[in-house]
């Protein structure tokens, strides 16, 4: 009896909270704060333990507790959103959510250094349609263990619930075996209505349009929505975050390029002339594009009309170089609209894995092809470490394209 007790009271004592889809998000201060989003299946009275010292799964021994500060039906899901700020830079962060029903396992993630500091970080976007090899790229996130995701939009199809419920079903297979969640940086895609990423994401600016700066000095990254006015209120505002000390790196983040490297897909004329002048004029390094469902590698480009630009674009060192643009389960299209500047092109399904120091930034391209032989990276490996059989895009010009620091 005495036993059968025992056994009870560890069942209950262990019983598991009604949470799922968890995602932790950046928006405009990583180094300091972060947002935590779930899904209340059911139970009651939900509330997040946080602290910088890991003390497991004993909920009590946290230091901090909060409840989320709104709560509201959004895509089928009972969403809880939950804003952490005064956090300190550069540290793991541990967490688990209890609610009536018991408590979840122990995660964790990690801010933003607040002064320059390697980091590694995963570009990529269009996860709509192919379900399979949507969740073969979140096994490589997982492996990789990146500071964050820059996700470049068109995570759904169509944003019906079941959609939006899969896809976060799905993101779970990024969250390291240890624990370890890594934030994802959203930006909106043409297939998201106005709102969905703020509802899903519970970002501040429903617009969709912020500077994600960390490394104190080191790095900036605009996400910007090509799916408004590229202009107006969203100029003014990118304008106005340029006049701010200049980091090291610029980079910028939106869905449709400017210049597709499919013949499937219009040109980007509106965004062409609203943003290319200013990326060049304000020293950007790379820009991360999506939307075409095609790969591809440029030189670095400056824009021109000058006899012999091609698309409006020559080939300049003090330019910026062109990624993306998005194969991460989205239906593949044939790429066959190269340009002159365009260094080599691919159709299957990707991200790029980009690697930050003071020097420099390298750039990969990782092919989703054979995943399960993939080694997993560790908790302390050396930050730039790549795994055994990690399937690297043998690109044209090499494996690596590397953006020095300018001077």
């Amino acid at each position: 009896m005495k036993q059968a007790l025992i056994i009870l009271f560890f069942l209950q004592s262990f019983s598991f909270a009604a949470v799922d889809k968890i995602r932790v998000v950046w928006e405009e201060n990583p180094d300091s704060e972060a947002i935590i989003v779930w899904h209340q299946k059911s139970g009651e009275n939900a509330t997040l333990h946080y602290d910088f010292f890991d003390h497991k799964v004993d909920a009590a021994a946290y230091k901090n507790s909060l409840k989320a500060q709104k709560v509201e039906e959004y895509a089928g899901m009972k969403t809880h959103y939950l804003n952490l700020n005064k956090l300190k830079s550069d540290t793991n962060y541990y967490f688990l959510i209890k609610d009536s029903e018991g408590q979840t396992e122990r995660y964790y993630f990690r801010t933003a250094p607040n002064k320059p500091k390697a980091f590694r970080f995963i570009q990529g976007g269009d996860s709509r349609n192919n379900h399979k090899a949507r969740q073969e790229g979140n096994r490589l996130v997982a492996k990789l263990r990146p500071l964050f995701v820059s996700f470049g939009g068109d995570m759904t199809s169509r944003g019906k619930d079941e959609e939006w419920q899969a896809w976060l079903d799905d993101w779970e297979l990024t969250y390291g075996e240890d624990g370890r969640i890594f934030p994802i940086v959203p930006t909106h895609g043409n297939h998201e209505r106005q709102g969905y990423i703020q509802g899903i994401y519970g970002t501040k600016n429903r617009l969709t349009y912020y500077h994600c700066r960390l490394g104190g000095d080191l790095f900036s990254l605009f996400v910007l929505n090509s799916e408004i006015d590229a202009k107006g209120g969203q100029r003014e505002y990118l304008l106005k975050e340029l006049q701010k000390p200049k980091a090291t790196y610029r980079l910028a983040s939106y869905h449709k390029p400017m210049r597709p490297h499919t013949k499937k897909k219009k040109e980007a004329k509106h965004l062409y002339d609203a943003w290319a002048n200013i990326f060049y004029v304000n020293k950007f390094d790379i820009l991360c594009e999506n939307d075409s469902h095609v790969v591809k590698r440029t030189v670095a480009v400056k824009p021109s009309q000058e006899e012999g630009n091609d698309e409006g674009f020559v080939a300049d060192p003090k330019g910026y170089v062109k990624i993306g643009e998005g194969c991460w389960g989205a239906p593949v299209r044939k790429p066959d609209d190269a340009k002159s500047w365009t260094i080599d092109l691919g159709s299957f399904n990707s991200f790029d894995m980009l690697d930050v120091s003071e020097k420099e930034i390298t750039i990969r391209t990782i092919k989703f092809e054979g995943q399960p032989k993939v080694a997993a990276l560790k908790e302390g490996d050396e930050v730039f470490a790549l795994p055994k059989n990690l399937n690297i895009w043998q690109a044209k010009g090499g494996a690596e394209q590397v953006i020095k620091a300018r001077k």
